[in-house]
């Protein structure tokens, strides 16, 4: 979409022709999407293990044989484990950066100061008790309670023991016995021992049933990112079966192990007759930290009822299943990494960000509208990514059922969609240009002057440098939509024009490194051995026309901001505004230049100057070379 032009606001014409274009994709999506939905939801959303890429398992003390302490802070109010990720560049080349690592610091929280607000008020693929089905529950809401504990548990296990502790609390749900007839919230566990009665009234406990304690000083407390607090209005009984009437669960065992649990999670599954709600609860807890982040009330099924989310080929291989845990755990506190992931379903390669809005207009504002009899855009959207993005199906049906679906909707809206470098190898799903290593050459050589695509130029940016300079690009672009446009050679960068006969360079993911407090660290490989890239969907052009309505798109303002955050990337780390017309389009050229000179020049004083194998003035450089 108009990547080669050089001017940042596209005409009317090129506007109509994106939206054009994104209407016959997105509502093919969607009408394919859904056809294939009522034949019963899509496997791929039912498969939480397909989103485990490279990402690294939650790190166990007991894994290094010193059983040293893992180095912690705490900042804001959060928890945090340190670490590092390490990239390696690809061979190819005679600019001598082949196998040069870029090591990023990184921390993943595991402690906050309080829990998740939930309640049971979701309708999203519900279907309410029709005739006859009075005693039909939904329990997917109360799997992913119990997921919650899980995690939980298995973090306390694998930090080993010292400050931290996992207790029961006061609070605790109604037990019924024997054959109380179901109203309300009651849910059914079935014939349990006491220590599995005692569990589950304390997953259902009106605020806090249980506590797992992550860092307890005289002043503050950390619990787990996936503590929860279950409104209280919400009520919620047990029955049980098996146990005495006047049994006593409250002077049962301690809690639980997280492989305890997990039994008594599959036991309920079997009593109900549906293994696949299972791994729908484990991707709808994994979205709790998220909540807790961003201070929302998690919003679970609810209980009466049914769900339209059952598949029966679906079964449970407990031990695998014990496997990938502390995968899923790493994944879900990286908080950030699950909402870059759930963003980028509604990212496009081919997308530049002068035309975002064209892009997500089809998709945000139409279909809702199109298909509001009978689907929310809540349930669209997992259906879609079933099929543009597999892998990331059931993390989308996850953040539907625990009501976070919504505040990332808002976020792709704003047209600033969250990145977190570590979503693409850990997902396996690229999620931003950077992401994308390109083809073919990097100069362009069908013009008057050498050129090359802003978005290589960037790419090139990113790594480590061939010729030391004084630019700062640490962090890669915070915007996923690559530039508009083509840059002059002569314009680019030390560190850029050193690659000019390079073959494609490849930023790779190598590995994970958790930090101790030694100074060594505990390396992460990752899930997958064989996670790669996998792209985004193509449909077919629709056999028939299809009819649809249509909506105007009213303004620019996703692409105005998309353009505004990814351009700012070179002006802010210490090249200014380069000498091209399009750095003076409104969009970009704003009062912040005063602001970005002031910090860059701050950052070049505190900065040691020695070293540089280049001029310290990258643009007096560039503009001795053209005169």
């Amino acid at each position: 979409m108009a990547k080669s032009r050089d001017h940042l606001q596209p005409s009317q014409d090129e506007i109509d022709a994106a939206l054009h274009k994104a209407r016959h994709y997105w509502h093919g999506l969607a009408q394919q999407a859904i056809t294939q939905y009522r034949h019963g939801p899509p496997s791929q959303c039912l498969r939480p293990e397909n989103m485990l890429g490279y990402v690294p398992a939650m790190p166990d003390i007991h894994m290094n044989h010193r059983h040293e302490a893992f180095d912690k802070f705490t900042s804001n109010g959060v928890l945090y484990i340190r670490a590092e990720g390490v990239w390696v560049v690809s061979d190819g080349g005679e600019c001598g950066i082949g196998g040069k690592q870029k090591i990023r610091a990184a921390s993943l929280p595991i402690g906050v100061r309080r829990p998740t607000p939930v309640c049971f008020k979701n309708a999203a693929f519900h279907k309410g008790a029709g005739v006859g089905g009075a005693h039909e529950v939904n329990i997917i809401g109360t799997l992913a309670l119990g997921w919650s504990y899980i995690f939980s548990a298995a973090l306390i296990e694998r930090q080993g023991s010292g400050s931290s502790s996992l207790d029961y609390t006061d609070s605790i749900a109604e037990m019924c016995h024997g054959k109380a007839e179901t109203v309300g919230n009651m849910i059914d566990v079935g014939c349990v021992s006491a220590q599995a009665a005692r569990w589950w009234a304390s997953i259902l406990a009106p605020g806090q049933g249980w506590k797992a304690t992550m860092l307890q000083s005289e002043s503050v407390c950390y619990i787990s990112p996936w503590s929860v607090a279950l409104e209280h209005d919400e009520a919620f009984k047990v029955r049980v079966s098996g146990l005495p009437t006047n049994s006593t669960i409250m002077e049962s065992p301690s809690p639980p192990s997280s492989q305890q649990a997990l039994e008594f999670l599959v036991d309920l599954c079997a009593l109900h007759g549906s293994y696949s709600q299972l791994f729908v609860a484990l991707a709808t807890a994994m979205t709790f930290p998220a909540h807790n982040y961003y201070g929302t009330l998690s919003r679970l099924p609810r209980v009466r009822g049914s769900n339209t989310l059952e598949s029966p080929q679906v079964t449970a291989d407990i031990k695998e299943l014990s496997a990938q845990i502390p995968y899923y755990m790493t994944m879900s506190c990286a908080h950030n990494v699950t909402i870059s992931s759930l963003c980028s379903v509604f990212w496009e390669p081919e997308v530049c960000c002068n035309l975002v809005s064209p892009w997500l207009h089809p998709v945000l504002k139409e279909i809702p509208n199109n298909y509001s009899g009978s689907l929310s855009l809540d349930e669209i959207i997992p259906l879609l990514c079933a099929l543009r993005y597999p892998n990331l199906a059931a993390l989308w049906l996850g953040a539907t059922l625990s009501g976070l679906s919504s505040t990332v909707v808002e976020l792709v809206g704003s047209g600033t969609l969250p990145l977190d470098t570590n979503g693409a190898p850990w997902t396996g799903s690229p999620q931003s240009f950077m992401d994308v290593p390109g083809s073919g050459p990097y100069i362009q050589f069908d013009s008057l002057q050498d050129k090359l695509f802003r978005s290589d130029a960037w790419r090139l940016l990113y790594l480590p440098a061939a010729v030391e300079d004084d630019l700062q690009y640490n962090s890669p672009p915070f915007s996923p939509w690559q530039p508009v446009g083509m840059t002059d050679f002569k314009y680019a960068a030390i560190r850029v024009k050193a690659h000019r006969d390079c073959p494609r360079h490849e930023l790779v993911y190598h590995h994970w490194s958790w930090c101790l407090k030694n100074g060594s660290g505990l390396e992460g490989r990752g899930y997958c051995s064989d996670a790669i890239p996998r792209h985004s969907h193509k449909i077919d052009p629709p056999m028939t026309t299809m009819n649809y309505q249509t909506l105007s798109l009213e303004d620019q303002e996703a692409s105005m901001i998309a353009s505004r955050e990814v351009f700012a990337w070179v002006t802010r780390n210490c090249e200014g505004y380069p000498p091209e017309e399009i750095y003076s389009d409104p969009w970009i050229h704003d009062d912040s230049e005063s602001e970005a000179s002031e910090s860059c020049t701050s950052s070049k004083s505190a900065r040691s100057t020695g070293g540089l194998t280049g001029p310290p003035n990258i643009q007096a450089w560039i503009m001795s070379t053209n005169s």
